[in-house]
């Protein structure tokens, strides 16, 4: 498995992995827009709880989500990817 940082196409999944499938952006277990509260868990739980990794992490996938889906409000994308972060 690649490190939890390291922004990867996963497209197929095993196990309990709530992953995106790119280019929806979707999670591949829940159908549910990424990440989804289940895959929030799971990056919080990958990255050790450190804020940073998962602020940057989460920045890679805005950025790779707004090119995939240029419709998308940038207010929503940052929203979804980001809002949560500090919480």
């Amino acid at each position: 498995m690649p490190h939890p940082l390291q922004p990867a196409d996963r497209v197929t999944v095993s196990g309990d992995n709530h992953w995106p499938v790119k280019p929806s952006w979707r999670c591949a277990l829940c159908d549910e827009p990424w990440p989804c509260g289940p895959g929030r868990a799971q990056i919080i739980a990958e990255t050790g709880g450190a804020r940073v990794d998962l602020a940057l992490y989460m920045a890679i996938g805005m950025i790779e989500a707004a090119r995939a889906e240029p419709m998308i409000p940038p207010a929503d994308l940052y929203r979804r990817f980001l809002g949560w972060v500090r919480g």
